[in-house]
């Protein structure tokens, strides 16, 4: 039988108010909760802790989620990690941008955080607590 485990998420924002309130929804949820405040511990996380899914703002310090994500999904060991991109500044280009680079979702950081958590759920499944 296999062990079950938590499902993880990986937040990428570089605001901490901004983590701490997709912390708070998601962990009400059941998930477990990994932060990341830049692009470079972004990569570091995602390759150490290989999270369920990884739910990005797009401007970051050193670099933006587009290269983050094209990064991630050229590694064997974070290619299949989903990333769901969040900005405030949605721009027409946004969507396109996201699915360039691989990102599953564009979503505009305005987006009700429990609507984002429902995402989340419907693409990951519940987590197993």
């Amino acid at each position: 039988m296999a062990e079950s485990r938590i499902q993880q998420v990986l937040v990428v924002d570089d605001l901490p108010d901004q983590r701490a309130i997709y912390r708070a929804v998601l962990e009400q949820r059941g998930f477990q909760v990994l932060e990341a405040a830049d692009g470079e511990e972004a990569v570091r996380c995602a390759e150490a802790d290989r999270p369920d899914l990884i739910l990005m703002d797009v401007k970051l310090p050193w670099m933006d989620a587009w290269e983050i994500t094209r990064r991630l999904k050229a590694v064997p060991r974070t290619a299949a990690i989903p990333v769901i991109a969040v900005s405030a500044h949605v721009g027409e280009d946004g969507p396109g941008l996201a699915d360039e680079s691989g990102c599953i979702a564009f979503l505009p950081k305005s987006d009700d955080p429990s609507s984002i958590a429902d995402l989340i759920t419907s693409l990951i499944g519940d987590p197993i607590a």
